[in-house]
């Protein structure tokens, strides 16, 4: 959840042993609510605040989303959902509140699905039924704070985000405040401005503002809770930006558009988002978002929308990033040794996990191995079979480990390489670093393996990889490693700073599913003429 290219995604926690149905609800509820209004005074009463959220950033182009999928990632029921609002380094929204009035929270459901491909319809429905019983049996409500992501599409549906809160909306009913925080990579629909009462994405790239925007959410629902309402303005450029080009450092284009979203909230306007967007959803609803909400009347909102809109367009020449090439990348690890400045990262930002990617493809690896590199450490990398095997083999075997066996997208091609089990793990440990600090994080059975000149860091559930406290986990030292492969695309540099200067970061272009190049992605429901796809695209 949570993450998305979402960090929050995975600060659900979970528990793979669930059985696939859904706990049962809790009888007798109902009537002792109704007692308790009859016999308390209003004013005594804590205001009772639903908390529930569906997380996806769907891919397209990946492989569908199912059950396991959720399982594996997240999925959190009622009462199960306890340590993770109890967790205050993660979810902001509850100390905040607590210091603002009586309240109650009422756990419906957080289903974590990562990023991936579209969600399973079926599924989504299953999901969308559990939501709909758990939030009617806990009526009245006085609230609902929707922990979202914003980029989630199923086998059918386009603006699956925009589903769920219209039937959350539906149960409610108009007059409960509604209030969602989203991740910076949601495609925002007229139907989720329609159906809340706010909507509050993540100001960082990397994600590491989490429990900020949760804690924000609980002072605008308290403003909501006194009588105030917002006045709405929502902008949707015709602007599709690559991934790698919107972190939010310092002379970023998005970080210069951040500082002018924090610069329009104060007294008119109570909160200002501008979301990136997640291209690869390729969607109707895909396209830069500007949401400006005033305390004020509309007119405030819509000068506020308008100026970050224009600011954004005005800057939109400025979402290019340089990339090296296969061979470029090469060079670079096997010359690392001999750098001054520290080791590099060699960022494989075609195949992240955290876009929908399979988390395997070997353009880099082959390269790397091509060229004789040393001192390489590369993570993580997903192949569930080539774990199995090396669990059954045992620490110390050498054995021809076959690399994507089972798989079947037309990146993740196959090879054969002698490698040498170094360690196995379970795979299951609480973060330390970067964006999953202090957040469970799920691996799966993992495996350290040896190829030569390379050690890499093989796991069975499909992850982008956070932070070199990853690898340490799993059994290498990073401080011994004079280049480093990871696949993801940016929040991997909250959890390497420490190790590796920002000029040491090299993204390397290589086929995948999330690859930069987006002219070379066949779309099929992005609005067009957008740029820069088009060049000539005109806005307003």
């Amino acid at each position: 959840m949570a993450a998305s290219s979402t960090g929050r995604n995975h600060r659900l926690g979970h528990d793979p042993a669930r059985q696939p149905a859904f706990p049962a609800r809790k009888a007798g509820t109902s009537a002792w609510r109704i007692w308790r209004i009859l016999l308390m005074p209003p004013a005594d009463l804590p205001k009772r605040i639903a908390i529930l959220g569906i997380e996806l950033e769907s891919n397209r182009f990946a492989p569908v989303t199912g059950h396991d999928d959720f399982i594996n990632h997240g999925l959190l029921v009622g009462e199960d959902m306890a340590p993770f609002l109890a967790n205050a380094d993660v979810f902001g929204f509850g100390p905040a509140m607590s210091r603002l009035r009586k309240w109650e929270a009422v756990p419906i459901l957080l289903a974590d699905g990562k990023a991936g491909g579209p969600c399973d319809h079926g599924y989504f429905l299953e999901l969308l039924a559990e939501i709909r019983e758990r939030l009617t049996a806990a009526l009245p409500l006085d609230g609902v704070y929707i922990y979202g992501h914003g980029a989630g599409i199923t086998t059918e549906l386009a603006d699956m985000d925009g589903a769920y809160f219209r039937a959350v909306r539906e149960i409610v009913g108009p007059a409960v405040p509604i209030v969602a925080t989203l991740d910076l990579h949601g495609n925002i629909s007229e139907e989720m401005v329609a159906q809340t009462d706010a909507l509050i994405a993540m100001r960082t790239n990397p994600h590491v503002d989490h429990c900020a925007r949760s804690a924000d959410a609980a002072l605008l629902m308290n403003e909501l809770f006194e009588g105030k309402r917002f006045a709405k303005s929502f902008v949707r450029l015709p602007l599709v930006t690559p991934q790698v080009t919107q972190l939010t450092a310092p002379g970023e284009p998005y970080g210069d558009l951040m500082n002018a979203v924090e610069a329009e909230i104060g007294e008119t306007i109570a909160t200002a988002s501008a979301l990136a967007g997640f291209a690869f959803s390729d969607t109707g609803y895909n396209g830069m978002a500007i949401l400006a909400y005033a305390r004020s009347g509309q007119e405030a909102a819509d000068q506020a929308a308008g100026r970050l809109a224009s600011r954004a367009w005005q800057d939109r020449r400025r979402y290019r990033r340089a990339t090296k090439s296969l061979a470029e990348a090469a060079q670079l690890a096997l010359r690392a040794d001999d750098r001054a400045d520290g080791p590099i990262i060699l960022a494989d930002i075609a195949d992240n996990p955290g876009g929908g990617g399979r988390g395997n493809t070997l353009w880099i690896l082959k390269a790397l191995l091509e060229s004789g590199a040393q001192n390489v450490q590369l993570g993580l990398f997903y192949d569930p079979a080539l774990v199995e095997e090396a669990w059954e083999r045992g620490v110390g075997a050498t054995f021809d480990a076959r690399l994507n066996r089972d798989e079947t997208s037309p990146f993740s091609e196959r090879m054969t390489v002698r490698a040498t089990v170094r360690k196995l793990t379970e795979g299951r440990f609480i973060a330390r670093l970067g964006v999953l600090a202090n957040a469970p994080v799920n691996l799966g059975k993992t495996a350290w393996l040896s190829l030569p000149g390379i050690d890499i860091a093989v796991v069975s559930v499909r992850e982008q990889m956070w932070g070199a406290d990853l690898l340490e986990d799993i059994g290498l030292d990073p401080r011994k490693a004079s280049s480093f492969v990871v696949k993801s695309r940016g929040h991997f540099r909250a959890g390497f700073e420490h190790l590796v200067k920002d000029a040491n970061i090299f993204e390397v272009n290589a086929p995948g599913l999330t690859t930069p190049d987006l002219q070379n992605i066949p779309w099929q429901g992005l609005s067009r003429p957008v740029y820069p796809l088009d060049q000539e695209t005109q806005w307003p």
